[in-house]
């Protein structure tokens, strides 16, 4: 039986466990945010209660939803929640990956420290096969993390996405396999 909740993890700077009510602050001072949002298919969030409505309806009730638990990335110098990370779409062995990221730690290396151990807890413990991503061609810098990983390209997905700016943006769909990812 493949347990949803996520375990509590440890890198160098950062440490990444369950999302919780309690983090609705944190994550608001980054969902707001329009360049954070630029590329999501949801507006800046207006308030700390439309934060929190989006937690308590979309993340909270994970294992209603039969999803994996989000987990936060709280940065340790800082003691603070900067991102969360978390697979959904969760079926037949396969996940989709997201993840949202204040600003003020973008081409740090943050992502791809949490992305390491969420892809390590998906294809171990999860037991995944196959992990997706779909990204927007514009979003250059999550594309870059995203083949720095060994994901590949396996389509681009034409107006198939409404973000932020209300246009439909072309969708490139990513892929990495259990055993790409060993390698």
């Amino acid at each position: 039986m493949i347990t949803l909740r996520m375990p509590d993890k440890e890198t160098k700077r950062l440490y990444l466990r369950g999302l919780e009510e309690e983090d609705v602050c944190d994550i608001y001072e980054y969902c707001k945010l329009s360049k954070v949002t630029k590329f999501l298919n949801y507006t800046p969030h207006i308030d700390v209660d439309d934060t929190l409505y989006i937690l308590k309806s979309s993340y909270l009730p994970y294992t209603e939803m039969e999803e994996p638990q989000v987990w936060c990335m709280v940065e340790k110098e800082v003691e603070k929640v900067i991102g969360h990370i978390y697979f959904h779409d969760f079926r037949q062995h396969c996940a989709q990956i997201a993840y949202v990221l204040h600003p003020n730690f973008w081409g740090k290396g943050y992502v791809t420290e949490a992305l390491t151990e969420l892809l390590h807890i998906g294809f171990s413990q999860l037991e995944l096969h196959k992990v997706f991503a779909y990204v927007a061609v514009e979003n250059i810098k999550s594309i870059c993390v995203l083949e720095r990983f060994g994901f590949h390209k396996l389509q681009i997905l034409k107006k198939a996405e409404k973000l932020s700016d209300g246009l439909y943006h072309d969708i490139v769909e990513f892929v990495i396999l259990k055993e790409e990812w060993r390698k």
